[in-house]
């Protein structure tokens, strides 16, 4: 791919990304006397560290999902487990506080395995893709009475009667900034990027009808993620004039050890804060128009 055709704050995202990859502040400097691999000093982060959304996750938490990995990895475990006991813990322990409640916080996510691309969105070309997780924004938890009103409108404006592209009910009233496709640790990365990128069409085409094009061009990329039994992917996806471009898998980190999960958890944090950050502003001025 051609460097210089991605956009900005996507080159960005992904030169963060590499550098969590390469083990640079991602470990709470309060764990330091729990590691037992020596890392340099820029493994560490303070708490006041930017461009962070959610809890410092414990040793303990770490290394249950180190544990439940290798369990899934010797069991030769199905998708669904994988989605139960790793993915849906490490996304809850990153994004969530200990109270584990739903729908908390301004960012949350939510399985979402038989969401479906609305019909009036779905490229007749393709066949419809499903993905297994999404990130999401919970506009309730801001102080903003005018909100509510607005992403009514919203709705009744909407072929899918939501403000997605799916009309699956769990996302109706909430903003997806995320999507996330995962496989068992032996399947299909193409696979998983086609379906990443026809749901990325459908949420592009989405936000064009609800947006101006300049406003649009400003977003720049969706972020999404590919996980494979251990191992966790970003992509980034751009578009321009209808047609969406789906660039490279970039592999951030694998959760079969202390290491790799702190790597993993760091980088979700870090697309959370973009989310809440860049995405939510975005959505909120241009598509609610508020």
């Amino acid at each position: 791919e051609t460097i210089s055709r991605i956009p900005p704050s996507l080159q960005e995202t992904r030169r963060q990304l590499a550098l969590f990859s390469r083990d640079q502040r991602i470990i709470p400097t309060m764990h330091r006397v729990h590691v037992l691999v020596p890392l340099d000093d820029k493994a560490y982060y303070s708490n006041s560290e930017p461009r962070r959304y959610g809890e410092v996750v414990s040793v303990n938490k770490i290394q249950n999902i180190v544990s439940n990995t290798s369990r899934c990895i010797k069991q030769q475990a199905a998708e669904a487990v994988w989605n139960t006991e790793v993915h849906h813990q490490t996304l809850r322990h990153a994004l969530r506080k200990d109270g584990d409640r739903m729908g908390d916080d301004l960012v949350d996510f939510s399985s979402c395995t038989s969401a479906g691309i609305h019909r009036q969105l779905l490229d007749k070309r393709v066949q419809a893709k499903m993905v297994d997780f999404c990130i999401c924004i919970h506009p309730d938890a801001e102080a903003d009475t005018g909100i509510n009103t607005a992403i009514k409108q919203l709705r009744d404006a909407s072929p899918s009667e939501s403000v997605n592209h799916t009309d699956y009910s769990v996302f109706r009233n909430y903003p997806i900034a995320l999507s996330i496709e995962s496989k068992i640790q032996d399947g299909s990365e193409g696979a998983a990027t086609l379906q990443i990128g026809t749901w990325h069409a459908a949420h592009w085409k989405y936000l064009s009808q609800h947006a101006h094009k300049e406003a649009l061009n400003r977003l720049e990329f969706l972020p999404g993620l590919i996980v494979q039994g251990a191992r966790w992917y970003f992509l980034g996806s751009t578009s321009s004039d209808g047609d969406t471009t789906v660039w490279s898998t970039q592999l951030i980190g694998e959760t079969n050890s202390e290491i790799g999960a702190f790597r993993v958890i760091r980088a979700i944090q870090y697309l959370a804060w973009w989310c809440a950050e860049v995405y939510w502003p975005w959505f909120r001025a241009n598509v609610l128009n508020l």
